[in-house]
């Protein structure tokens, strides 16, 4: 799902792996919904459990969630999109 302000995804996964990289862009702040999941980024794992969150710079790079649960992705949208949110 999508508005002007936010990019909204939802990801299951069952014993796998999800490769994403904050592209200096925008961050990426992911909400585990249910079961575990560990976030890798920046050579540090942190373990997700329902209702945990973490937030990843938008220079972060590259990062990854593994193991068997649902989360929620959310993100700003494209720039061209996002422009009025920014200060002068």
């Amino acid at each position: 799902a999508a508005c002007e302000y936010f990019r909204v995804r939802r990801l299951a996964l069952s014993h796998g792996r999800y490769e994403a990289a904050a592209d200096g862009q925008t961050f990426c702040c992911v909400v585990c919904i249910g079961g575990e999941m560990e976030l890798v980024c920046g050579g540090e794992t942190l373990t997700l459990r329902k209702g945990e969150s973490a937030f990843i710079p938008a220079d972060a790079g590259a990062y990854a969630l593994c193991g068997s649960g649902e989360c929620v992705l959310t993100e700003m949208p494209e720039q061209s999109s996002a422009e009025g949110l920014r200060p002068s």
